[in-house]
């Protein structure tokens, strides 16, 4: 230790300790700047993971609801549905608990208190036994029941609650009948299941269902209209399923529910309803996102846990070894360069200019007052060759201009053979040596190199114009006050178009009015800001004719930034212009000829999902042509069986699913949008592209005038 402080003198051990010292500082300012950049990265993460697992959770309730919706039409269909035609219709729909992740579907109907007796006994199963009757009590004074009618699936959990009261909890059923005033679908918050108290919680989903072709508009009549709710239970394990699909296995998570319909009561404070994920880091990051649901909103939050950041500690020990060595390294003695008076000898300075000039590419020679070489370097002796002498030469040896006493000139380009004959472009320039009266410099570089490199790029410019006018008729350029300074008019030269009228002139200068001011005041804002444009349409004037061009340009800068005007090509689109117009024309017509037919018209895609209707169907169907747009043509029309009343399959199924190529028209009747019944007669036809593949489906139908009134549907099926 002694001998190495002996070693570290006074003065070294300050360069030793400096050194290590802002070694130190460097490897602490790294350690934060990477424990900034990844507190962002983790957040970043954070916010993008919460986003997407809220966009998720909505989609799932989307489906959700979308089920719900499509059962409520059967119903309005017939409001006597019974238990095994709603079996059916799930079935049908492959709506089961497995693909919808509910724990059963329900429909809840309205019993009045006379009538509970015999709706119990009507559905009672026997071998049920006792399970599930419901228990009325004579204290409490209800004008009607709310009783499960239908249940799916038929298991073990589902029997405990056939025939069971939701509305006995005071709380619930006046959350139930707020519902059906409103008719409004709520989200209930989460609820204990009484009939399955060992199961966990739960929340429901329920829709009124009115008695179709009944007033809506106040209260008392959505009371008098009602039937009863279909109601899809979700247990909280399938939203805790939904979140640990959505979201990494290293986040912490936890989803609260911050919002819920006044229909279940006062407002409280945010309830959180499941957690789940690795352990959270305390005091870390995290990140929330609103998944808004149909009567309710929940906030998904996420908390970064150890497991998101990695380790940092590994920057200290290598910050110390590094600064260690360049502290050490700082302290070597090295060998110094010795010298008298401690500065470099004149001599050695001259020595060193020698060198570099005995090495330059370029030929240099020095000549007296009396026009003698008194020194040439390698490159010089080099174009004379080794046997002939340079030096002590009066003559010019590349031209009489090295010779010229005077001041020196501009470089002068000479076209010599070298000593093997092979042609060479040199750059001669001399210069008055300073300090020495009448003693000149002479430079020679070879520039043939250059000169070739200068012949391509010629080329290359006359290809790339012979490039443009092959893509465009012609091109252009505007300098910083958006004049034109250069048009290639050689395409419309030859067709006997002079362009050079252009010349001097601004675009909005030319133009003959076809564009309004508006758009012009647009095009110069863009011109001002400096942005690129493409297809700009404009009318030119030009040999009597009025020409359709496009034009692009974009704006160009000199190799020091500066703003040096506009380039661009340009197009004679007239010809293109005018198709274009008797295209618009004949669709405006082909649209009008669509819009005055009497039957309704659909247009569907390959998908089966609506693209146009006509007024016709328009106001058939009870849905504008706006609202249809997108929607699945099952939503939009909705067929009933005119014998028995119930939904029919869609008449372009077949024909979308390829297994069929023509389907034969039929007779049913349309349930609008309104609920409205009307017999109409329907067809279908496919649309194919001139590859034979399948573009979509247009339907047809006509009004037939009001049907019938449907016949009861029977019980038995």
């Amino acid at each position: 230790m002694r001998s190495f402080l002996r070693r570290v003198s006074a003065n070294r051990l300050t360069i030793f300790l400096a050194v290590l010292c802002i070694g130190l500082l460097c490897t602490a300012m790294l350690h934060l700047w990477l424990y900034h950049t990844q507190t962002r990265i983790v957040q970043e993460r954070l916010t993008q993971q919460a986003a997407l697992a809220a966009v998720r959770l909505e989609s799932r309730m989307e489906r959700l609801n979308e089920m719900v919706r499509g059962i409520r039409g059967a119903f309005l269909v017939d409001p006597d549905l019974d238990g095994k035609d709603f079996v059916r219709l799930l079935r049908q729909q492959r709506l089961t608990p497995e693909l919808g992740d509910y724990l059963m579907a329900a429909y809840i109907r309205e019993v009045p208190v006379d009538e509970v007796a015999e709706f119990l006994a009507k559905r009672h199963n026997p071998e049920l036994g006792d399970a599930g009757q419901v228990t009325l009590h004579a204290p409490v004074a209800r004008e009607s029941y709310y009783l499960i009618d239908y249940l799916y699936p038929d298991n073990e959990i589902t029997r405990a609650y056939q025939g069971f009261d939701i509305g006995q909890v005071v709380a619930r059923r006046q959350a139930l009948e707020s519902i059906r005033d409103r008719n409004q679908p709520v989200l209930s918050p989460p609820i204990t299941l009484l009939a399955l108290k060992m199961q966990p919680l739960a929340f429901a989903l329920r829709y009124p269902v009115y008695h179709p072709e009944m007033p809506l508009d106040s209260v008392g009549q959505r009371r008098e209209a009602f039937n009863g709710f279909l109601s899809i239970t979700v247990p909280l394990s399938s939203v805790t399923r939904w979140v640990e699909q959505a979201l990494p296995a290293n986040v912490h998570y936890s989803l609260w529910q911050t919002w819920q319909d006044p229909a279940w009561g006062a407002a409280t404070k945010p309830t959180r309803m499941l957690e789940g994920g690795q352990k959270a880091l305390q005091g870390g990051l995290h990140s929330e996102a609103l998944v808004n649901q149909q009567g309710g909103q929940w906030r998904l939050v996420l908390i970064e846990t150890p497991a998101s950041r990695a380790n940092l500690l590994w920057v200290w020990p290598l910050g110390l070894a590094l600064s260690l060595l360049a502290a050490l390294a700082a302290t070597v003695d090295r060998p110094r360069q010795a010298s008298r008076g401690g500065a470099i000898p004149v001599s050695r300075g001259v020595e060193r200019i020698v060198t570099l000039v005995e090495h330059l590419p370029a030929m240099v020679v020095l000549r007296d007052a009396a026009n003698v070489v008194i020194y040439g370097n390698r490159a010089a002796q080099a174009w004379l060759g080794g046997d002939v002498p340079l030096l002590g030469r009066e003559d010019a040896i590349w031209s009489s201009a090295e010779l010229d006493p005077g001041p020196g000139q501009e470089a002068l380009h000479l076209v010599l053979p070298d000593r093997h004959g092979e042609e060479r472009h040199l750059a001669l320039k001399t210069l008055p040596l300073s300090g020495y009266p009448g003693h000149r410099v002479v430079i020679v570089r070879d520039v043939t190199d250059e000169q070739q490199r200068e012949v391509e790029l010629t080329l290359r410019r006359q290809r790339m114009s012979e490039l443009l006018e092959i893509v465009c008729d012609w091109y252009w350029e505007l300098d910083t006050e958006h004049r034109i300074t250069y048009v290639s008019s050689s395409q419309f030269a030859r067709a006997g178009i002079n362009l050079s009228a252009l010349l001097g002139k601004r675009s909005w200068e030319i133009d003959d009015g076809g564009l309004s001011q508006q758009e012009w005041d647009a095009h110069r804002e863009r011109l001002d800001r400096r942005q690129p444009y493409r297809d700009f349409i404009l009318r030119v004037p030009l040999e009597g004719r009025h020409y359709i061009v496009s034009l692009s340009g974009r704006p160009h800068y000199d190799s020091a930034g500066r703003f040096q005007g506009y380039r661009g090509v340009a197009r004679d689109v007239s010809e293109s212009f005018t198709w274009r117009e008797r295209v618009q024309v004949e669709s405006v017509r082909c649209k009008r000829m669509l819009e005055a037919l009497g039957e309704g018209l659909i247009g569907i895609d390959a998908s089966g999902r609506v693209q146009y209707m006509n007024p016709a169907a328009a106001a058939l169907t009870g849905f504008s042509s706006e609202d249809a747009a997108g929607m699945p043509i099952e939503r939009v029309l909705v067929m009933v069986d005119t014998a028995r009343g119930v939904p029919l399959p869609n008449l372009c199924g077949p024909l979308l699913l390829g297994q069929a190529q023509t389907v034969r028209p039929r007779r049913c009747v349309l349930l609008n949008r309104y609920s409205l019944r009307i017999m109409v007669e329907e067809s279908a036809a496919a649309m194919r592209d001139d590859g034979g593949n399948l573009a979509g489906v247009v339907i047809t139908f006509r009004d037939e005038g009001v049907p019938e009134k449907l016949p009861e549907f029977e019980a038995t099926v």
